[in-house]
Parts: C-alpha cells; structure tokens; sequence
C-alpha cells in the first residue's frame, strides 16, 4: 500500500489551493479557451528500473516495453497526418522518467493533449479488456486499486517525499485539490477518453470497459486535457498475446490516433463553450467480471461490409459511394474494394449491414478480415467461437 506522504502544513495546503484555482481561471470557464490544438505529449508509462506489470512471465518483454512501442506508433502517426502538430514524447528510449517529469515535459511545453499509455494487470487471468481513465475523484476501490499501482513509482524516485509532499490520493483534502485542479480540463478530457475507447471496441474489437476516474499524479499535475490509456490485461494470456504483436500494436496505436483525430475534429469543428455530455462510467473489481459476457475479440478478427469491388481506384467523393461515412479502401489481388465499418463479431455485422442496404448499396455483404487478410466469413466465426 502507498504509504501517506501528504504533508499537514497549513501554508503548503493553502498555496497548493491558491494555485489550483489560478490555472481553473487561466485555462477558462471549460478549459477550452482557444480550438487550435498544435502540441501533443505523447507517454510511454514507466521505463528504465521501472518495469510496470510483468506479464505472465511467458515474454520477455514488460508493460514498458509495450508502453514505448504503441506511443511510438501514435505519434508517428500523428506526425505524417499533421506535420503541423509537434509531438512530444516523454521517453524515446527505456529510460526511467519521474511522474513529476512526465507532468513537468507536458506543462513545458504548453501542450493541447497529453496521453499516457500503459497496460493493465489483475489477479484474476480472465480480466480482460481496455479502459481510458480521466482525473477524477469518485471512484470505487478497483480504481482505487489502479490509483495505487500506477502512483507506486513514487517510491522509486529520490526525495519523493519532498516532490510529492503534497499529494496524497488516499487523502480526502488532497482529492479536492486534486478536482480542482484538473476540472478546468476535464470535459474536453472525457470527450477523448470516450474517443479512444469506442475505436478500440468498434474497429479493433477490442473488448472496452470504459472511461473511469483515478487520482492519477501524472494526470492531476497536466495542465491541459489528459487521459491514462490501459490497452489491456497482460495477465490475461491471450490480451498478452495480442499486445505482444506487431499487428496488436499497430492495431491499438492506429485506434488512439483515430481517437485524437476524432477529438482534433471536435475541438477545432464545434462550439466549445458547450460541455461535452460524455458520460464516465464506473465499474467494480476486475475480478468480478465474467469475460464471457462480453463479445470479446483477441486475435485481430474484424467483420466490415464490402460495398463493391472494382479493378479501378474510384476517386474520394464519386457518386458511387455517396450516402455512406467512414468508407475504407483495400487492395486486394490487384482489385480495389470499398468497405464500410469494422465490427467485432459477426451478428452486429449484420445489423448494420440491413441499415447499409437502405442506404442504396443493395449487393453489399459482410467479409472478414484477419490483420490485413482477407478470410472467410464461415473460418471467422469458427475461429472465434472455438477460442
């Protein structure tokens, strides 16, 4: 357990108030004063002696390894999309990084987002799935639990006690410090976190928990939207599986980058003095829950709807296509097919394939993809069903 290390004097306490509510006012009503997002930070969570989870013990790598691949991913992502947005990574390499520091490099450099990547772990080996978490001060004891675990670092670091004196999240007085502090930021936080998280349910098929609150220092520290990025469980063999690979990775770092494309929309696209009414859901004990009450999807199968195929590239805006969003071009055996959606299994393919044929595209169908390989409908649904 993380022993207290808030301190009791009265000045600190009141200094730490007067700073809290000067940043709520210098960040604006909502945090949103202005739509240009031009800086994001992007954190490999811990690094150097700093292990994070250990895994099952059947790879050599660690939650910081996986850590550093995936933030790797998105921001090379993000840097070829918007060659105008500076990103910003906290460790390039597996250097060991004070949650202070991470903090510190964000506010440095007047960053819009900063995103912290991690993986999780239980004790149970069925826990399974993804979660964002955002700052927050009710939760319930699994968040409790995380809030520890990820805060544990502190003790790695020289003269924590001084750095960190006053910062508690076992600590009633330092959780409103810890709400005041980032509550200028956290509706274009929470509109992320949800973000994030439908893209890893919805085109990666992955199996999301949701968006939750922790009293995370590296997040309660970040003067600007932030979000702690859980891409599942490594003490679940198969999620550890999925996250050891190079199409996982690629997978879950092209999904937080949609995300922050997504969020770049939204910021820079809508009124933003209106609050987002993004929900935080809340949830108990990864051990009480039944992995298979969830269409979980580990191996990288997705379901999408061909609308058609063609040996010649059909041109962005073509009538052919109009009345659908989100189309995606594949090449494939020399032909080129458009397809709409990605979905985790094969009976919500099928819902929305009724909803796709109103819209005109009367010969569409539902194929199944593996990674980037095509594979049949019937193998899929084997396949996941046998797992």
């Amino acid at each position: 357990m993380m022993s207290k290390i808030y301190t009791n004097n009265l000045f600190t306490r009141l200094k730490l108030v007067v700073v809290a509510v000067f940043m709520v006012c210098a960040a604006g009503v909502n945090g949103q004063e202005f739509a240009g997002v031009k800086t994001v930070v992007i954190d490999a969570g811990h690094g150097g002696k700093d292990p994070g989870n250990m895994g099952t013990g059947r790879y050599k790598t660690r939650e910081k390894d996986i850590a550093l691949e995936v933030a790797l991913k998105v921001g090379q992502y993000i840097k070829e999309a918007f060659p105008d947005i500076k990103v910003i990574f906290t460790r390039k390499d597996d250097s060991f990084v004070t949650l202070a520091g991470r903090a510190e490099i964000a506010n440095k450099n007047k960053a819009d987002l900063f995103i912290s990547i991690h993986c999780n772990a239980a004790n149970s080996k069925s826990a399974a799935g993804t979660e964002t978490f955002v700052m927050g001060f009710k939760y319930e004891e699994y968040n409790r639990e995380l809030t520890l675990k990820e805060n544990s670092v502190i003790f790695m670091e020289d003269d924590y006690k001084e750095t960190y004196s006053d910062f508690d999240p076992n600590n009633p007085e330092s959780e409103m410090f810890a709400g005041l502090y980032q509550s200028a930021f956290q509706d274009q936080s929470i509109t992320f976190a949800n973000y994030v998280e439908q893209q890893f349910a919805n085109r990666v098929g992955r199996r999301s928990r949701g968006v939750k609150q922790g009293v995370l220092y590296v997040l309660n520290r970040s003067t600007m939207p932030s979000v702690l990025i859980e891409l599942g469980f490594l003490s679940n063999s198969k999620e550890e599986d999925f996250l050891n690979s190079e199409l996982g990775q690629v997978y879950m770092a092209s999904a937080i980058y949609r995300a922050f494309k997504e969020w770049k929309k939204h910021r820079e696209g809508v009124d933003l003095t209106v609050k987002s009414s993004a929900k935080v859901e809340m949830q108990g004990p990864a051990e009480n829950v039944n992995e298979k009450e969830y269409s979980d999807n580990p191996y990288g199968i997705v379901f999408k709807i061909q609308l058609l195929s063609s040996t010649r590239k059909i041109k962005e805006g073509s009538s052919e296509l109009q009345g659908l969003d989100e189309i995606e071009e594949l090449h494939v055996d020399g032909r080129y097919k458009y397809v709409h959606g990605a979905f985790p299994n094969y009976d919500e393919a099928k819902k929305a394939l009724k909803k796709v044929k109103k819209k005109g595209f009367e010969s569409a169908f539902v194929i199944a993809l593996k990674g980037s390989e095509p594979l049949k409908v019937q193998d899929a649904i084997k396949e996941l069903e046998k797992n």
